[in-house]
C-alpha cells in the first residue's frame, strides 16, 4: 500500500499547472511554494471545507515543493512522514487575468 501511495503523491509533488498552448503559460512552477497540511488527520470541518477558495489556511506552513520522502535533490523533504502520514492537503492560489479564455487546464508531471 504504501508504494501506491508514494506514486500517487510523486505525481501531485512534480506537478506544475498548465494552460492550453494556444493561450500558453505557466501557472505556477515546480519549485512554487504551497500552503502544506500534514495529513494525520482530516484537513478542515466538515472534511471539504479546505477545498473553498475562502477557507482560511493561514496557519498551514508554506512549503517549497517538490516534496520527497526519503532523499530530495531539491525542494522539501518530509523527513517526519514515515509512520505518521500517507498524505498532504496541498492549496495554492494563482491568478488567471482572463478566466473566459481558459477553457481547460492541464496537471503536468515533470
Amino acid at each position: 500500500m504504501m508504494g501506491f501511495v508514494f506514486r500517487l503523491f510523486t505525481v501531485v509533488c512534480f506537478a506544475a499547472a498548465v494552460v492550453p498552448s494556444s493561450i500558453g503559460g505557466v501557472i505556477f512552477n515546480t519549485n512554487a511554494t504551497w500552503r502544506v497540511f500534514k495529513g494525520t488527520q482530516e484537513a478542515s470541518t466538515p472534511t471539504t471545507a479546505w477545498r473553498a477558495i475562502n477557507f482560511d489556511d493561514r496557519s498551514w506552513p508554506e512549503l517549497r515543493s517538490s516534496f520527497f520522502y526519503g532523499e530530495a535533490l531539491d525542494g522539501t523533504v518530509l523527513a517526519d512522514m514515515q509512520g505518521n502520514y500517507t498524505s498532504l492537503f496541498l492549496r495554492r492560489s494563482f491568478v488567471l487575468t482572463d478566466a473566459s479564455q481558459v477553457t481547460e487546464l492541464t496537471l503536468t508531471s515533470f
